[in-house]
């Protein structure tokens, strides 16, 4: 398997390989070109893992596994979501809401129902429009873990309000590096878990259409732009966190995404 991670290191934010503990320093960011060497290295144990992406958007699918429908529509009933499977839906998070592993997801006090979303995303490397289903992956440059958190308590007021309950600063848990072979689109095991707790657990087979067809109809509407992430959507399973919780998302063939829960500071 084939990783890449952005990373600080004695001062600097870097792109690089990780293998063996080990990561090796690239030029640039990995969509700019051919991938090239710099020579230099740090274990990684001696580095802090970043986001591993810097996008100009974030388009977040909803409803895509089919176990999740009945639950997202027993948890908000005035969604409209008949339409779940026939037609793709999607949102736009801000970038702002980016946060990397190991960081600390930030409940404000407004919130009072803090959820969390495990989730695939896709990280793009290649400028994308009017794609087809078979042309899409050719346009992808790895995989990473997603952790769509949302104020639940907001988004249950109103549908109008999807969008600020999910795109609160540090809510949208992204990393800990790119896969850019070895994950199993197929079949490969998403799951969530809070504090060791088993709360979300699926395939990719679940999703309601490939990741080809996703990255399709998005292409349709809007291009998406090197290093821009798609979060395909979050299985059924999908509870509360508070603060001082752990929380995992874990897929095959990609790695783990750890962050922890903390109450915002007051001032």
């Amino acid at each position: 398997m084939a990783t890449i991670a952005r990373y600080a290191y004695r001062g600097m934010t870097r792109f690089g390989l990780v293998h063996d503990g080990i990561i090796d320093e690239i030029t640039g960011a990995p969509w700019d070109g051919p991938i090239t060497m710099t020579g230099a290295h740090a274990r990684l144990a001696e580095v802090e893992l970043l986001c591993p992406v810097t996008p100009s958007k974030i388009v977040a699918c909803g409803v895509t596994y089919r176990e999740h429908a009945g639950e997202a529509g027993a948890m908000l009933p005035h969604h409209d979501f008949a339409s779940a499977g026939e037609e793709l839906i999607f949102g736009m998070r801000a970038p702002t809401v980016l946060n990397g592993p190991n960081r600390a997801i930030v409940k404000p006090s407004f919130v009072q129902r803090l959820d969390h979303e495990a989730e695939l995303a896709v990280v793009m490397g290649k400028r994308a429009k009017h794609v087809s289903a078979d042309e899409a992956l050719d346009s992808v440059l790895g995989y990473t873990c997603y952790n769509d958190c949302g104020a639940r308590d907001i988004q249950m007021r109103s549908p109008l309000l999807s969008q600020k309950a999910k795109s609160i600063d540090t809510f949208g848990c992204c990393g800990p590096w790119i896969a850019t072979e070895g994950v199993d689109l197929r079949d490969a095991r998403i799951e969530c878990r809070v504090n060791g707790e088993t709360r979300q657990s699926a395939t990719l087979a679940d999703l309601n259409r490939s990741i080809g067809t996703i990255i399709a109809e998005i292409s349709r509407s809007m291009t998406l732009l090197p290093g821009d992430i798609i979060a395909t959507g979050s299985p059924a399973g999908v509870s509360p966190m508070q603060v001082g919780d752990i929380v995992e998302v874990t897929i095959e063939g990609i790695g783990t995404l750890r962050n922890h829960v903390v109450a915002e500071r007051s001032g």
